[in-house]
């Protein structure tokens, strides 16, 4: 499922999160949100995972928040910031990637990539 179809609504935290799950992968398209919504409201590593993806891009911009009518609610914003937009990556070998932020700040951080095989 395309997370921007998913979300093209607004949509409880919830059933937002189900989309983020299924968007990833983790929950198949037969599983439907009653079956695994024990995920979502219960205190566990993977709901609490899929409901930070949901605050966190919010805050890059690629989803707008709500707190109301009755409940937090997510939807695409429908503009979408560039993938890279303000980031300049720069190899450092050894299948390493330095990533440099460009902002006020100059936080750089480095991720490791694992390789396909």
């Amino acid at each position: 499922m395309d997370l921007s179809e998913g979300l093209a609504g607004w949509t409880d935290w919830d059933g937002a999160a189900f989309v983020v799950g299924r968007s990833l992968g983790v929950f198949n398209e037969t599983e439907t949100f009653t079956q695994v919504k024990r995920v979502f409201w219960t205190n566990n590593p993977l709901g609490n995972a899929l409901h930070e993806v949901l605050v966190q891009l919010t805050a890059a911009g690629v989803l707008e928040r709500r707190d109301e009518p009755d409940d937090i609610q997510f939807r695409w914003h429908g503009r979408t910031p560039h993938r890279f937009s303000g980031l300049t990556p720069a190899p450092t070998g050894c299948g390493r990637v330095r990533v440099v932020r460009r902002a006020r700040t100059s936080a750089c951080r480095t991720f490791s990539l694992r390789q396909r095989r």
